[in-house]
């Protein structure tokens, strides 16, 4: 499987309770919620309803994940997601986040890029900033100022 080689355009939240396999088609467990990128806006993280009776929960990376029939399937063994550690996402700090990158060997995220100054921001065209100055065509002088 290639890396991001599905296209996800299809609503995410649709796959809720769909059969997670891994890649020699051993059932894993049932799709619960997916975690999606916010810089790239694919989905990076799954967790799956895991164990006998679907008690437990564990995060799976969506790199690689294909949609089979249905299911979706990923590229890591049973034993390796029940290996992987328990994080709760949503509360997950980066040194929980960095113990399940190295569990998987996935490499980190890029950071966001940096936001982009509008060069125009603030900035008044020439005309209209001296226009109000004094000996501008739009400046009043101030009663103050003005010689009675």
């Amino acid at each position: 499987m290639d890396e991001r080689s599905v296209a996800w355009e299809e609503d995410l939240s649709t796959l809720e309770g769909a059969a997670v396999l891994s890649s020699d088609g051993t059932k894993i467990g049932k799709l619960e919620q997916v975690w999606v990128d916010t810089v790239n806006h694919l989905p990076e993280w799954a967790s799956v309803k895991t164990g006998a009776l679907g008690m437990r929960s564990k995060l799976v990376p969506m790199r690689a994940a294909e949609l089979r029939e249905g299911a979706v399937v990923v590229n890591y063994t049973k034993e390796e997601v029940d290996q992987a550690p328990e994080i709760d996402p949503s509360s997950a700090g980066p040194e929980e986040q960095l113990r399940l990158y190295r569990h998987y060997g996935q490499p980190l995220p890029a950071p966001p890029p940096p936001p982009v100054r509008n060069p125009f921001a603030g900035v008044v065209p020439f005309y209209a900033k001296t226009a109000w100055q004094p000996g501008g065509a739009m400046y009043e002088e101030p009663a103050s100022e003005r010689q009675a």
